[in-house]
């Protein structure tokens, strides 16, 4: 059970991001509550923003990996470094 779910990107490699989420759509059955945000950036800033105290809020997929890949590129990416910028951005 979740109160929200943001769908997004995860190494799309050369793959269509928007075809990787229509197949994982075919597997969930209430799409209620379901954001789809292909930019990874966004989709993290999104879920931390509107988290309330006592959230639990998982970013999952990436674990501790250092870049994006999409098509033949390796693009410096971190979902660490993403939620620790939004923490300096709000100053918590």
């Amino acid at each position: 059970y979740a109160d929200q779910i943001i769908l997004t990107n995860d190494n799309p490699r050369s793959e269509n991001p928007e075809v990787i989420i229509r197949d994982i759509l075919k597997g969930i059955t209430t799409q209620q509550n379901l954001i789809i945000e292909t930019d990874r950036q966004k989709a993290i800033y999104q879920v931390l923003t509107h988290g309330n105290p006592g959230d639990l809020i998982l970013i999952l997929g990436k674990g501790a990996e250092e870049v994006m890949e999409i098509e033949e590129k390796k693009i410096p990416f971190n979902d660490k470094d993403i939620v620790q910028k939004w923490v300096q951005i709000h100053e918590i």
